[in-house]
């Protein structure tokens, strides 16, 4: 049987993420969906330095579940939103868990919740679900226009790119590692070509303004 067309690139991205990742972070050591969906859905907007540092944590201790939150009015869900900004994610948090006990792992079901977008339904299915789905953040974004060197791709060209390449043996890691490679190595400016490690496959790195 042939190599798929990406298996040593992926077998790039596995080695790159297993020792460069950012694998400490709290929503990749769990499989809890809430807790993974609470971090997509704070992360949107935010940094995760500070969803880290000042969020995240106080926040499950408080709701701890989806039906904790249900529970709580909207009110005391936005005072521990607090500083945070963009609150419209915690009014649809909130209404989220007044419609289910429990989150749906299909991508059709999770995108019809309040607030959750393509990318997040996409994210939350890879990373709570094992769905061999992809994902498209800003990061991951950035590194496929300039994989296939696209100037002003269509939100369907780019998805169908995602899904052709996505390590369907892995999606978690795979995932993973593509949103740390846009955040630290393809960086917006002066992106680290050299140590990439999707570069054999890059037609944009002699142009990497792109």
């Amino acid at each position: 049987m042939p190599k798929k067309p990406y298996a040593p690139i992926h077998q790039n991205i596995h080695s790159w993420y297993k020792s460069e990742g950012r694998h400490e972070l709290p929503w990749r050591n769990t499989d809890d969906p809430y807790h993974i969906y609470l971090s997509e859905v704070m992360l949107q907007q935010t940094q995760v330095k500070t969803v880290l540092e000042r969020y995240y944590f106080p926040f499950l201790k408080k709701f701890p579940t989806l039906r904790t939150l249900s529970e709580t009015p909207l009110d005391d869900v936005l005072k521990m939103w607090e500083g945070l900004g963009y609150y419209n994610r915690a009014k649809n948090l909130h209404r989220t868990a007044t419609l289910v006990d429990k989150l749906p792992c299909s991508i059709e079901e999770l995108s019809a919740l309040p607030g959750i977008g393509k990318n997040t339904a996409h994210a939350i299915a890879s990373f709570a679900f094992g769905q061999p789905v992809p994902i498209m953040e800003a990061n991951v974004k950035r590194i496929l226009c300039r994989l296939h060197k696209l100037k002003t791709p269509s939100q369907k060209e780019l998805w169908e790119i995602a899904y052709e390449m996505v390590d369907k043996a892995n999606p978690f890691d795979y995932n993973q590692a593509m949103m740390d490679i846009g955040a630290t190595v393809c960086t917006v400016s002066n992106p680290k070509c050299e140590s990439c490690p999707l570069s054999p496959l890059c037609k944009g790195k002699e142009n990497p303004t792109l």
